[in-house]
């Protein structure tokens, strides 16, 4: 008895919104052709990234201004689900274009090699504490993240 209710009840809910879709025509289309043509853009992006990965890959990259993924790691180790860091070693490396770049850019970018641990001797955009989050690394003994320039003129040790 209670199915027969159930039944015309689901049967008629079913033919409702049967009638309601019949008349949104344009709507049903979309829903059809538009995730087809979704999926194909990203096909055509993917191919054209991959057949261009080797240029992308081999060329350096130069920013107009001074961009620092600077995100201090070692307080946000106390998370350790979500952040494994072992030490506070943090640097980056950086350099000029020797044919541009003059000395007032040189200057304006600035230094900090993170000595002395803390208030360490920095200048420019590089200022610790004002422009630069940083903070005390007892491992290393040096304030960190610190800057290395890269003289591409004088090779290193490791070249």
């Amino acid at each position: 008895m209670l199915w027969e209710k159930t039944k015309y009840q689901i049967r008629a809910l079913f033919i409702k919104n049967f009638k309601l879709q019949i008349r949104q025509k344009l709507t049903n289309v979309l829903q059809i052709v538009i995730p087809i043509l979704g999926l194909t853009f990203l096909m055509f992006l993917r191919e054209a990234i991959v057949s261009n990965s080797e240029v992308f890959a081999n060329s350096e990259i130069n920013i107009p201004i001074p961009f620092f993924y600077n995100m201090p790691l070692k307080p946000l180790s106390t998370f350790r689900q979500f952040f494994n860091v072992t030490d506070c070693l943090e640097w980056y490396l950086y350099s000029f274009n020797n044919e541009t770049a003059t000395q007032e850019d040189r200057d304006f970018f600035g230094y900090n090699d993170g000595i002395p641990m803390n208030n360490p001797k920095s200048r420019g955009m590089l200022k610790g504490g004002k422009n630069i989050l940083e903070m005390p690394c007892k491992e290393i003994k040096r304030s960190v993240p610190y800057f290395k320039f890269y003289d591409k003129v004088k090779p290193t040790m490791n070249e």
